[in-house]
């Protein structure tokens, strides 16, 4: 069963590729820079219910947990690391701004599932 999911996963990689063409590297640029402007959009809103929806399904429920930390919160993606890996995990280098203004650069992973990015952790 694991076999067949790694065969999905990595064919779900292979059409984010096709996709995106020549240009990969600039597409998923792109998209992580769209990904994190929504998710950020969602947390200034202040509600979990519309900011959970950034988060992968397997997420979910400890990212409603912790919500009050990530109330307010500013991510911007500043650079890809790399193509996807074979679960279609994808890095991204960030800026993080708390709502008190402290700035941080972290490491986000996104996955993508059924035609766009969720953030693949809580």
């Amino acid at each position: 069963m694991k076999t067949v999911s790694s065969i999905i996963a990595a064919l779900a990689v292979g059409l984010l590729f096709a996709e995106a063409g020549k240009n990969e590297p600039r597409q998923l640029d792109v998209e992580a820079r769209k990904f994190f402007k929504l998710f950020t959009r969602a947390l200034e809103q202040q509600e979990a219910s519309e900011a959970v929806k950034h988060v992968a399904p397997k997420y979910r429920e400890g990212f409603i947990k912790g919500y009050r930390f990530w109330r307010g919160t500013k991510l911007s993606a500043l650079k890809i690391i790399g193509p996807p890996d074979k679960e279609g995990v994808l890095r991204v280098k960030t800026e993080v701004i708390l709502s008190s203004g402290r700035k941080d650069t972290e490491t986000k992973k996104l996955l993508w599932i059924k035609d766009r990015w969720f953030l693949f952790e809580k």
